[in-house]
């Protein structure tokens, strides 16, 4: 069976459910830390926003409520499908790049993350956000925070303060690989040192072992999820390349 298709999604759903665990959305979380044993699945909609609905149906036949970030770029800020993932009974949040985008210019930066928060919530309710990494800029979107007033706003939490105030083992599919810190610039939790898994099965395997004791927070970007064999294909020579840039961008940039 190939890696990264939603029919490896779906197992992995399956083996999830198997373990015990319950899914909450990171509103969820926010609001009350859970008693039982449970996993929260993030999805970062960087691009390809109708893989992202793919998967918000394969999750909601499963009985599963799940949060879904979404960039407000032209091609992923699409209305109709943000709407369709809401009424599949998924939290929806703001995926913000906007000290990125703004070159640094931090107080430009606030004001756009207020007009675009209300961007999203005339379209649906949003409660909690989380940054874009975008790697090729200097500017950590994660920086922004300190200038934001969650309660003015209306805002409960960002995934990576409650990851770390909840103590969850974090995972995240960037470079096509879990917890690839090779090729990691920005997606990580600072202080924690990661189970670095290669491939879905290798996550598959470890919840009945290394992982099964721990609550986990799961960060899957849905555009690296396709079936159909030509994307696939295209999506993995596609991340080499990218991987390739990534390695060689932190090795610069940490001086080594």
């Amino acid at each position: 069976m190939r890696d990264f298709t939603l029919k490896t999604y779906k197992l992995l759903l399956a083996h999830l459910q198997d373990s015990g665990r319950r899914f909450y959305t990171l509103e969820d979380i926010c609001k009350d830390k859970p008693q039982d044993s449970f996993v929260v699945l993030r999805h970062d909609v960087d691009r390809k926003p109708y893989n992202a609905l793919k998967m918000a149906e394969l999750e909601n036949a499963k009985d599963i409520r799940s949060t879904y970030y979404f960039r407000i770029t032209k091609k992923v800020f699409d209305p109709e499908c943000i709407r369709n993932i809401s009424s599949l009974g998924h939290e929806v949040g703001y995926h913000f790049e906007d000290l990125s985008s703004l070159h640094g210019d931090i107080d430009e930066a606030v004001d756009s993350f207020k007009r675009n928060i209300e961007k999203f919530r005339q379209i649906v309710p949003v409660s909690t956000v989380s940054m874009h990494g975008r790697p090729l800029s200097r500017f950590d979107n994660k920086e922004l925070m300190k200038r934001i007033d969650f309660g003015e706003l209306g805002l409960l939490c960002e995934p990576y303060s409650i990851v770390e105030k909840l103590d969850l083992r974090y995972f995240t599919d960037v470079g096509r690989k879990w917890n690839n810190d090779s090729v990691n610039l920005r997606d990580k939790i600072t202080g924690q040192k990661g189970l670095s898994l290669r491939t879905t099965f290798d996550v598959i395997n470890a919840l009945a072992d290394e992982l099964k004791d721990e609550n986990l927070m799961l960060s899957i970007h849905p555009e690296r999820w396709e079936d159909d064999m030509f994307p696939w294909v295209r999506n993995a020579v596609w991340q080499k390349v990218k991987n390739a840039g990534k390695y060689i961008l932190i090795k610069t940039r940490h001086g080594s």
